[in-house]
């Protein structure tokens, strides 16, 4: 063999070799490519799910928020009703008391 079929080898082999690297390569960034999409897309689809959740929640808590305030108002009216009552019951106690040093029978 002469020097120029040498060297015809040699750079058939570089372009062989050189050509599976380059398809190797091209194959790793297809699989990246296309794993990253799948992670973008799973990370999409969790997020909106994140989002959803959230707001969900914060309606729920407006609407207890809102129930809370009700039952509080309701309280305060029991406990003004409760003061009242307290009142009279004290005010009849007291008219008891008096009738009974009056001589009547209170039963």
């Amino acid at each position: 063999m002469d020097g120029g079929n040498w060297a015809a080898i040699i750079v058939a082999t570089l372009a062989l070799l050189s050509a599976a690297y380059t398809a190797r390569q091209a194959s790793k960034a297809s699989t990246t490519s296309v794993r990253t999409q799948a992670e973008t897309e799973a990370y999409n689809r969790a997020r909106k799910l994140d989002t959803d959740t959230i707001a969900s929640q914060e309606r729920k808590i407006e609407k207890l928020e809102g129930r809370v305030l009700q039952l509080e108002e309701k309280n305060d009216q029991l406990e003004e009703d409760n003061d009242r009552l307290r009142n009279r019951i004290n005010r009849l106690e007291n008219l008891e008391k008096r009738l009974k040093e009056m001589g009547y029978s209170v039963e």
